[in-house]
């Protein structure tokens, strides 16, 4: 029975070669964020590459929790954040200056890209973070595999206005006792002659026998992709009750109610007086806030 090729992501290995990879392609994940805010052409297509990887590197690990990518700079792109949940829910967003093509600084600048992992319970987080050397997001993330993990990894993103799509190749730690000493450089030659319209407009198992033809290639378990936001009401209030009472209730005198709007998904809370007042209620406040 042939698989859907939308919103999929694929992992498969080179059983000979001691080496991995994963192959995505989103579409409806991919719509989905972007009908949720508007960006400039060159920021747009930075986004969708880090969705594509962020999906990609959530499936190199096996955890119950979530995998962030963000990049922080001073250029005209101030912050971009991507983040993956097990399970397969994958959200972004970006943030850029307001009069973006006014500006003559350049889209980076001090520009570093943070990967974190935060899993579930036991509560344990790890980051790691490198320096973006120029605008390509798979550069910086093969580097952060070669000084973090110490594997020979390499990344292949692109992204247009209905599809973002990705690949990734891993050596593995047995690598060096194959045989076969040029498998490495070899699949990346392969890889490399991948086309960015091939790689987002073909299925991800046709490309991988156009590519890999010569190559024995065993098909691992695959894993639906979709847009998910883990934003809700009871989150809301507890980062409210982390504001504190004083600088609420300051915002509720201005306003009528505190309104508070997810920048990934658009959902909108609101709080009236009468809900600010049972935030911090002596019985809510003296017991354990929501869970966050």
């Amino acid at each position: 029975m042939p698989q859907p090729s939308h919103d999929i992501l694929q992992r498969f290995m080179f059983p000979e070669l001691a080496c991995r990879g994963e192959i995505v392609r989103l579409t409806h994940t991919w719509e989905a964020v972007l009908a949720r805010a508007s960006y400039p052409a060159a920021v747009q297509s930075i986004l969708g590459e880090a969705l594509a990887a962020t999906a990609l590197l959530s499936a190199t690990i096996k955890f119950d929790g979530s995998l962030s990518l963000q990049i922080n700079g001073k250029g005209s792109l101030r912050m971009l954040l991507c983040q993956a949940r097990s399970g397969g829910g994958l959200r972004g967003l970006a943030r850029v200056e307001k009069d973006l093509h006014a500006q003559e600084q350049p889209l980076f600048a001090q520009a570093r890209l943070a990967i974190t992992i935060e899993t579930g319970s036991p509560a344990e987080r790890y980051q790691g973070v490198v320096d973006m050397a120029d605008a390509q997001v798979s550069h910086a993330l093969e580097t952060y595999f070669e000084r973090s993990e110490q594997l020979a990894t390499r990344l292949w993103l692109t992204a247009d206005d209905e599809q973002c799509a990705g690949i990734l190749l891993q050596r593995l730690p047995d690598y060096a006792s194959q045989d076969d000493t040029d498998a490495w450089r070899r699949l990346c030659m392969l890889t490399d002659t991948i086309k960015a319209d091939e790689l987002i407009r073909l299925p991800g198992l046709q490309i991988l026998r156009r590519l890999y033809n010569q190559e024995t290639v065993q098909l691992l378990d695959s894993q639906h992709i979709q847009f998910g936001c883990t934003c809700s009401r009871e989150r809301t209030a507890a980062m409210l009750i982390g504001l504190g009472e004083d600088e609420v209730q300051s915002i509720l005198q201005d306003e009528s109610e505190v309104d508070v709007r997810c920048e990934f998904c658009n959902a909108q809370y609101r709080f009236d007086a009468s809900a600010v007042r049972a935030l911090f209620s002596p019985a809510r406040t003296s017991g354990r806030s929501p869970k966050g």
